[in-house]
């Protein structure tokens, strides 16, 4: 019997009465055992593909791994705990409070931890053999919320040397195989050996095994000196300062005798004999901001990826693709030979695009190694320099998650990937020299444009240019790789022909040729012609090649978005014609990526002008309805996209009314979102209702379909997506429960469809029994006559434990529980219920304020407002909504407003909504700390 100490490294936490504090969980017949007897490695062999055909499947229940060597700012250990806090919804400050409790008795239920499975006792040090995981995977004691952390920078490799330690090496590395070949996720955290400050075994260490760590991971992120302290920041920029007294160790004219050895354990004595004190210069302040900013970037990018990567693969002809190629959309290529140039163009043509084009081709990477180092260690001569096929490959890596972090405070347009709102997607390409690129086509480098390829996904990139003429094993390969790993990346087919011109049905076939045998979620085809009569032959071909393509591979998959393009000025035109995901270049960009592109503003004026994107009228149809926030959000939405459309109020107190101002049948109408007291009563004035809105029994969305011989109304529902989604992001698993629903009104109806579709067993409590059960013959469930601690027992006894608590009760109601809910029903539930609120003022409800203050996660009724009226305008106009711009606007018009003596006209300043997100955090983290004393 061996007992799992490792989990003393970051947090340890209890999971109820199911799951023990995992520092005293003990993992009973497996003989611990000294590391100088070890089992014969595997790894020279073939890696179990076998195995690695379910990681789609798999991945959703598999522990995160980290892997990596570690540098001075313990790099991989602090990443695993802001892991920790994305997954429990906690800060650093409220998991610090719950590890000094003493084991088992914090009383709150996280749901994760971290477990890095190495340690030492008086036999030496000591890992796990790979039937420990399985086990603990077999039983439920580690699962998706949790990470497992393999440093092999971890300080217990420098206590042993010579063969005991190279073979402690050995067993890491098979536990990272054999994680691997059970389909856990894993990330390869490269840290950079020199930037970082490693030791000097540990850098020996990142040297010799990173051809493995790369073979025996999925994803990869790059750590330059992010991970230093403030100190050795400091240190090291006054080390490269260029003074010579400094770097020889004496200083004449401050009388100082410097450390000469740049080991970061003699930074701190630097930074006190230089007396660098940041409060004593603004410049020293300011690289310290800066230290912090770059490390949160690292913690946010990695949280990208590990969501992206958690996400379902998307099936090509997925009617999700359609949004992310979306119409009217927009890429911008980048062509800066090192992303870091763009900087002062960021502000200027982020707002302006949904996504940016990293063109690895372009990335002069010797200049940008170069630029690290005279930043990093004084100044190099730029010409001289080589470097080794791992350094370049790791500033290429770089390089795509710098543009990407570089964008984030401008990311108006970035869709929502669950929490993180402001990552903008990556086209990620390596354009070929004969198809208007700089990639060498000889065979050597299409084999090395494959592995940039790979690169690519292993960063986890949103869409992936893939050109379609190239060596068919390569592609076969990638696009294996590809659906079996990377599934939620999206793959865009493209061909380039420069500078020849072809006829139509050359054409057609380039544009099927690149749907990759129909494995493209996308397809790409630029053509040339210096005949202006010519510049719409892309777009026509586009579409005989769409239509022979749904023939060939069936309506779905093969209706794919599709971009036509015809370089040169001549071809301009064809920009304006193409809908979907138009390559761009912007105003304030000194060059463009190729001849005659186009910004997104000058599209798009076209295209209103041409009527390719008239301007439409959408309302809200309702009575009383002056207080709806949905004009002022759909508007900033439409504004932030560059859409010319405007959203307006139908207050009528019939639907009558409504119709006969005849605004149904105008060409300029493109929908409509209705709310109390007609969702009901528009029913009959539409041609199409969808099943969800047929079994609900409401409509809050009219859609408008124009495409055929006559005009086709459609009612939908969204108002149960604004339950779900939020609900969703916070349950742990979706291994069922219970949703108890309070009120029996239309909300509740949407409520009762949401918790079906989140594999909920819906219990209805309603004042009017009999309203409640209409609810229960209409949904399924159980009816409650009373809520009380008998019933709910009852409830969980035979259903499972509470999930969730929606309520759709109307604020005035005041609803509450009694304490004995929390103290009794809940006391043996392994984790407290998600509790959402309908209704959105005021901001918080007696009953969230409760829950709250009891450890249970809240879903306000704002969340729920924005979430559906994100659904709301991609259905209307078909590409992804600005998903922060609408949930600021409903969060701005939600918050209370603070009323302050000095202000005079009693309006809400945007201090206000600050300080309301401050008060707001204040109290949920005090409720945390409440619960944990």
């Amino acid at each position: 019997t061996i007992s799992l100490q490792s989990i003393v490294t970051t947090y340890a936490f209890s999971r109820g009465a199911a799951f023990y504090n995992r520092s005293s969980f003990a993992v009973r017949q497996h003989v611990h055992q000294n590391m100088g007897v070890r089992r014969t490695s595997a790894r020279k062999g073939e890696k179990n593909t076998n195995l690695c055909m379910s990681f789609q499947q798999e991945k959703a229940t598999r522990p995160t791994v980290l892997v990596g060597v570690s540098g001075a700012g313990k790099e991989l250990s602090r990443l695993a705990n802001s892991v920790i806090e994305m997954t429990s919804g906690l800060t650093s400050a409220e998991l610090s409070l719950l590890q000094t409790q003493p084991d088992g008795d914090n009383g709150v239920d996280i749901g994760c931890g971290v477990l890095e499975p190495v340690g030492k006792d008086e036999m030496g040090l000591w890992t796990y053999d790979t039937e420990i995981f399985d086990e603990l995977l077999e039983e439920g004691k580690i699962g998706e919320s949790d990470v497992i952390l393999l440093d092999f920078g971890n300080d217990y490799f420098d206590l042993e040397e010579g063969k005991f330690s190279e073979s402690f090496e050995e067993k890491y590395l098979d536990l990272l195989e054999h994680l691997y070949n059970i389909n856990c996720p894993v990330v390869f955290v490269n840290v950079h050996p020199e930037a970082s400050f490693m030791s000097p075994r540990s850098a020996a260490t990142a040297k010799r095994i990173e051809e493995d760590l790369i073979e025996f991971s999925h994803y990869e992120i790059a750590v330059y000196d992010e991970g230093l302290s403030s100190p050795t920041i400091l240190a090291r920029d006054a080390l490269n300062s260029g003074i010579d007294n400094i770097k020889s160790g004496e200083d004449s004219s401050n009388k100082k005798t410097l450390p000469t050895n740049r080991n970061v354990d003699s930074f701190d004595d630097i930074t006190n004999a230089l007396e660098l004190n940041p409060e004593d210069s603004p410049e020293n302040a300011a690289k310290i901001d800066q230290q912090i900013k770059n490390w949160n970037d690292v913690e946010w990018d990695l949280k990208r990826l590990l969501k992206l990567a958690r996400r379902p693969a998307r099936a090509v002809g997925d009617a999700m693709n359609k949004l992310d190629f979306g119409v009217d959309a927009f890429f911008l290529s980048l062509t800066f030979p090192d992303v870091r140039l763009s900087k002062e163009y960021l502000p200027n043509f982020t707002p302006d695009n949904d996504a940016m084009e990293f063109r690895a081709d372009l990335i002069n990477i010797a200049e940008v190694i170069n630029r690290e180092k005279v930043s990093a260690e004084g100044v190099i001569d730029v010409n001289s320099a080589e470097y080794s096929d791992s350094e370049k490959r790791f500033h290429m890596l770089r390089q795509a998650g710098l543009i990407r972090r570089m964008c984030r405070p401008y990311a108006t347009r970035a869709p929502a990937l669950e929490t993180i709102l402001d990552a903008i997607p990556l086209v990620y390409t390596v354009r070929t020299a004969h198809q208007a690129g700089t990639w060498s086509d000889d065979k050597e480098g299409i084999e090395k444009m494959f592995e940039l390829l790979m690169l690519g996904l292993r960063s986890g990139v949103e869409v992936l240019d893939v050109e379609s003429a190239w060596d068919k094993d390569l592609t076969k390969e990638l696009l294996d790789e590809a659906e079996e790993i990377y599934g939620s990346t999206m793959i865009l087919g493209s061909h380039h022909v420069v500078p020849d011109e072809v006829d139509d049905q050359e054409a057609i076939q380039l544009f099927k040729n690149c749907a990759l045998d129909g494995r493209a979620h996308g397809l790409k085809v630029v053509l040339s012609t210096s005949k202006p009569e010519n510049a719409s032959q892309a777009e026509r071909c586009r579409k005989i090649a769409i239509a022979q393509l749904k023939e060939e591979y069936g309506a779905q998959k093969g209706d794919i978005p599709a971009i036509g393009l015809v370089l040169g000025e001549t071809g301009q035109e064809s920009r304006v014609l193409n809908r979907h995901y138009t390559p761009v270049t912007h105003e304030s960009l000194p060059f463009v990526a190729a001849p005659g592109q186009l910004s997104s503003n000058e599209i798009m004026k076209r295209r209103v002008a041409e009527g390719i994107t008239p301007k439409k009228e959408y309302t809200i149809l309702g009575h009383n309805i002056a207080y709806s926030v949905s004009p002022e959000m759909h508007n900033s939405a439409f504004a932030t996209c560059g859409l010319p459309h405007e959203y307006g109020r139908s207050d009528h107190e019939t639907v009558g009314e409504f119709v006969e101002t005849g605004i149904l049948s105008r060409p300029s109408f493109g929908g409509a979102s209705v709310t109390i007291p007609h969702k009901q009563n528009i029913m009959p004035h539409l041609q199409k209702i969808t099943d969800s809105a047929k079994e609900i029994g409401a409509v809050n969305t009219i859609l408008v379909d124009d495409s055929g011989d006559e005009r086709v109304l459609t009612g939908d529902n969204t108002d149960w997506i604004g339950i779900y989604e939020p609900v969703k992001r916070c349950l742990r698993s979706d291994e069922g429960g219970v949703a108890l629903i309070l009120g029996a009104g239309g909300t509740a109806r949407a409520a009762a469809y949401a918790a079906k579709k989140l594999n909920l067993i819906p219990i209805y409590y309603n004042r009017t029994p009999a309203k409640a059960q209409e609810l229960a013959d209409s949904f399924g469930g159980e009816v409650l006559s009373e809520i009380s601690e008998e019933a709910l027992e009852s409830v969980v006894q035979e259903h499972g434990e509470i999930r969730a608590v929606i309520s759709t009760l109307p604020a005035a109601a005041e609803f509450e529980f009694d304490e004995w809910f929390f103290t009794k029903t809940l006391k043996e539930s392994s984790s407290k219920p998600v509790v959402l609120d309908v209704n959105y003022k005021p901001y918080n409800t007696p009953l969230l304020i409760q829950c709250q203050a009891k450890g249970c996660r809240i879903v306000r009724g704002s969340e729920m407002l924005w979430e559906q009226g994100v659904q709301q305008f991609e259905r209307w106009v078909e590409r992804r909504a600005p998903y922060k711009v609408m949930k600021d606007v409903v969060l701005k018009n939600c918050f209370p407003k603070i009323e302050e003596e000095d202000d005079d006209d009693g309006s809400e300043s945007d201090d206000d909504v600050v300080a309301v997100l401050k008060q707001d955090k204040v109290v949920g983290e005090a409720a945390n700390a409440t619960q944990t004393a």
